[in-house]
């Protein structure tokens, strides 16, 4: 479905200095239905990875398939889910649900749609609320519902629960497993954090520090449906002693932050 041959995207350097180089060499493939989640530490390039993939951004080299043909551009078949909701403010939850549909173009809007996804969102009752209105986790599900309702060919995520605490980040997780049993949409993912990645995906697509690249795929064995007490389990722990191990040389040790700070 989506193939990314060995791109690398260079960012200019500020004040005619050296050029950054965001991402090197990054090959992936992703297939129709499959969850990969890419999870590395900070300025590994997930953000850019996932831009080139919206379309927001072109690479320097290498080039992207999206069903076999050059991927140029956003399109209407690639939504993206930020880590803030983005919703409209002075717009109630089922007018920003409906939003996807207008900016589509498709009208009439289908009314029942927008309601039947409210109800997959568990956000019955909650229609006509403003999202100020709504708690943290509420908001990004009204978010992934706008995103969802247009039935695109792929959903990308981006630390779309990074800003949310603990419990609630825990909560969204479940939620999403249990959606993603349902719609078997194609996710492509980004975190930080190694429990989520494993939690989620089909595949966690280990991510090297600047200039990023990929170090390794894992495939994630966990039988589905999945929930969060599998974390304790001894094959989760297993996997993530896998990608730790992978991710340990480019993590701060602690001595040289007590040292140097």
């Amino acid at each position: 479905m989506i193939s990314i041959e060995k791109i690398t995207k260079t960012y200019p350097g500020r004040r005619a200095g050296e050029p950054t180089i965001a991402l090197q060499d990054v090959s992936l493939e992703i297939q129709k239905q499959e969850f990969v989640v890419a999870v590395g530490p900070s300025g590994c390039g997930k953000t850019t990875l996932l831009n080139l993939l919206a379309g927001f951004e072109e690479p320097s080299q290498g080039s992207i398939h999206f069903d076999g043909r050059v991927l140029r551009g956003p399109g209407a078949e690639r939504v993206v889910v930020f880590q803030q909701p983005t919703l409209y403010p002075w717009l109630a939850v089922r007018d920003n649900i409906a939003l996807g549909l207008k900016l589509k173009k498709l009208r009439p809007i289908d009314w029942e749609r927008v309601d039947y996804f409210i109800e997959m969102m568990g956000l019955q009752g909650f229609a006509k609320h403003s999202p100020y209105q709504l708690s943290g986790g509420m908001q990004q599900r009204v978010a992934i519902a706008r995103a969802l309702i247009v039935e695109p060919a792929v959903l990308l995520m981006d630390e779309p629960f990074g800003a949310l605490d603990a419990q609630t980040r825990n909560d969204m997780q479940e939620f999403l497993l249990n959606l993603w049993e349902r719609i078997k949409a194609t996710i492509f993912f980004i975190t930080h954090d190694v429990e989520e990645a494993i939690l989620l995906a089909d595949r966690v697509v280990v991510m090297t520090a600047h200039p990023g690249r990929i170090a390794s795929e894992i495939t994630v064995t966990l039988p589905r449906p999945r929930t969060w007490n599998m974390i304790l389990s001894e094959e989760f722990l297993d996997l993530k002693r896998q990608v730790l191990e992978i991710l340990r040389p480019d993590l701060t040790p602690l001595t040289s932050i007590t040292q140097n700070g």
